[in-house]
């Protein structure tokens, strides 16, 4: 008996440490699991769920070799006390395999998965996706029809069929496919998304644009989805516009969200004014200073040639944090006013921090070209070059120096050579292919790939080069036209117009004199008004009364879609989090439905259950008289674990205050 006693002791105390473990996963903090987990594995070397969830952490932190490693352990060692079922551990190499593009052994381990199991229909979605994503649409169609064999009624497999009639050219197929799913199940997100691609595909870009916000509407907002609005917004921007500024009315609890897309579309559209006031109300919403904002709009600025008020920018968020990407915009704005030695200086800082940084040596050489340090330039390219060999402009840019400073032409050409080899489509900015051209003397195709630039992308960055090529030509007539609409668009670099040697040909003419002297003067600056003001922010105050438990720890009554639940305070936990019982009951109930799952395709199980680290989007929290909205919370698989009230929710408040002495909570916002 004393033996017994022992041994389940033992084997309850490696559970502990396991769930110790499953924790700090869903807290995300994956360095920590895997030492935990280390420390649990050394005492239980053949526990396959160990294994399984370290290898999802190393695959995380992108140690693909030993997320193999301990993925081939966890089947080597399966069986059947574990808690993982066999077929999706297979199928968890598979996405291993699938992330670093080994898409054939991806296709294996899932078929050997859904051998295992041939009605886990997570599985079967995943290989149908991976087949789409390989154009094997028929092998793709299988599968979706596999699982319509064992759950009829599963729409997301019929809107994965009608996906894959827009992909072999059935449009009209599948919109009617589509708006017919969309009667039985309007609130799903995946049907707007992919009808949407039929749309485009039809050239029907408002209603695509309709489709994608109201995916974002049953999804959440997303900046992924934001810039597919930007691309259909090339086509019809008033109507976009109009449609994402509704939202900002209408949707209150995604303001800040919608705000941002909003400031996509001014940016795509070089509106950078109209951004620039966009993210001054996005900084009044929010409770404390944010990086992302600062960079954003350090950037509008600059666009504008507002360099003092972009380094300003940069430098509130160098405040915040020390990071290489503020020193690179802040080199450019210093640039751009002409303080080449303070640019240099902050280029020689990011190669400081980062030595791998190609871009910065990139930049750093065009400086010294500007200065006239053509050898210093020449060693900066050189560098950039042996980092990055695939990168065009940077032939280009050391081609020129050897063809027109240096009269070494056979290196030059060699340079120029390589621009064509490794640019071959048409980007937004930063096409350099056409002056290659042109110093290999082939003029037609120079001027032929130009107007193809501007054709796809006529912005004011292609139009001014446009100029540049057209003044190397010296045809000084079309370039002074282009130099116009470049101004007209928005073009503010005019200390880089200044000295831009490509414009030598044009520089002196009276022409390019007043045209450049008209822009300068007639150049709107940024009111003082849209200087930025930090506003104070009315917050409303709540006071609850918690209970104070004998552990230390305090215990507040919510309720959760109208359900009566009780949780532990816990101002450490990244998240709401809640137990699978309690939300397999809500679940169960009507507490919770299929749209409150962030991934609705692989929340549960196929015998029901709902899987560990699941994301569910709460829609109400009521405390008292405080009520939330769309709070994400996380699935912990432990049954008994008990419900912790989070930075999910905590992160809504301004302020939190705990009055210790009172019992009291208060909470602002």
């Amino acid at each position: 008996m004393a033996f017994i006693v022992i041994v389940f002791s033992l084997s309850l105390h490696a559970q502990v440490k396991y769930y110790e473990c499953l924790n700090l996963y869903i807290e995300e903090d994956y360095k920590e699991t895997i030492i935990c987990l280390n420390k649990y594995i050394d005492k239980n070397p053949k526990d396959a769920d160990a294994f399984n969830l370290r290898a999802k952490c190393y695959k995380y932190i992108a140690n693909y070799a030993q997320a193999f490693s301990d993925i081939n352990e966890a089947i080597k060692h399966y069986n059947k006390k574990a808690m993982a079922r066999k077929e999706n551990l297979y199928a968890q190499r598979g996405h291993f395999y699938a992330d670093i593009e080994n898409y054939d052994e991806a296709i294996k381990d899932y078929t050997t998965a859904i051998k295992i199991n041939p009605k886990n229909t997570n599985i079967l979605f995943d290989r149908a996706n991976l087949y789409y994503k390989l154009e094997n649409y028929s092998a793709s169609d299988a599968d979706w029809k596999q699982v319509l064999e064992i759950e009829k009624d599963n729409i997301n497999a019929s809107i994965g069929l009608a996906r894959n009639m827009t992909a072999k050219g059935q449009v009209e197929e599948a919109i009617k496919e589509l708006n017919r799913l969309e009667k039985i199940d309007g609130r799903n997100p995946y049907l707007y998304e992919y009808r949407a691609e039929a749309y485009e595909k039809k050239e029907n870009y408002r209603k695509a644009i309709d489709d994608v916000i109201s995916c974002m509407y049953y999804e959440g907002v997303d900046y992924l989805k934001g810039l597919i609005l930007t691309r259909y917004s090339q086509h019809e921007f008033i109507y976009t516009l109009a449609k994402v500024s509704e939202k900002i009315i209408t949707d209150k609890e995604d303001e800040i969200k919608w705000l941002n897309i909003r400031t996509l579309l001014y940016i795509e559209h070089e509106m950078y004014k109209e951004a620039i006031n966009d993210y001054n109300t996005i900084e009044n919403l929010l409770p404390s200073p944010d990086l992302f904002i600062y960079m954003r709009r350090g950037i509008c600025y600059d666009k504008i040639g507002e360099y003092d008020k972009a380094i300003a920018e940069y430098n509130k968020g160098l405040e915040l944090m020390e990071d290489i990407s503020l020193y690179l915009l802040r080199a450019g704005a210093e640039r751009g006013k002409g303080d080449d030695d303070a640019s240099i200086a902050d280029l020689t800082k990011v190669i400081e921090l980062d030595p791998m940084s190609d871009y910065a040596y990139w930049y750093r050489g065009w400086i010294k070209a500007l200065k006239k340090d053509f050898q210093g330039a020449l060693s900066d390219y050189t560098t950039a070059i042996a980092i990055d060999i695939d990168h065009a402009y940077t032939y280009m840019v050391r081609g020129t120096i050897y063809q027109r400073e240096l009269n070494q032409l056979a290196l030059a050409k060699k340079d120029f050579q390589a621009v064509l080899r490794l640019e071959n489509t048409i980007e937004k900015s930063g096409n350099c292919r056409q002056y290659a051209l042109f110093y290999l003397d082939s003029i037609n195709e120079a001027i032929s790939h130009q107007d193809s630039i501007l054709s796809k992308y006529p912005t004011s960055g292609n139009y001014y080069d446009a100029t540049c090529l057209y003044s190397l030509m010296n045809r000084p007539s079309e370039a002074l036209a282009y130099l116009d609409t470049a101004l007209k668009k928005g073009y503010k670099d005019f200390i880089h117009i200044e000295r831009d040697t490509d414009l030598d040909n044009i520089r002196n003419l009276p022409e390019f004199i007043e045209l450049l002297k008209k822009w300068k003067d007639t150049t709107e600056k940024i009111s003082t008004e849209t200087n930025q003001t930090t506003q104070e922010v009315e917050t409303k105050k709540y006071i609850v009364k918690p209970k104070a438990l004998k552990s230390g720890v305090y215990e507040i009554q919510c309720t959760v879609n109208d359900l009566p639940l009780k949780f532990i305070f816990d101002t450490g936990a990244s998240s709401i989090t809640i137990s699978s019982l309690d939300a397999a009951f809500m679940l169960k109930n009507n507490y919770l439905n299929e749209y409150d799952f962030r991934d609705r395709r692989n929340y549960r199980t196929a015998s029901g259950d709902i899987v560990e680290g699941t994301i569910i989007r709460l829609r109400k929290i009521k405390i008292g008289e405080l009520e939330l909205n769309n709070i994400d919370a996380t699935v912990v698989h432990k049954q008994n674990a008990p419900l912790l009230f989070g930075q999910s929710a905590l992160g809504k408040f301004v302020k939190v205050t705990i009055d210790n002495e009172n019992n009291e909570i208060t909470f602002e916002k």
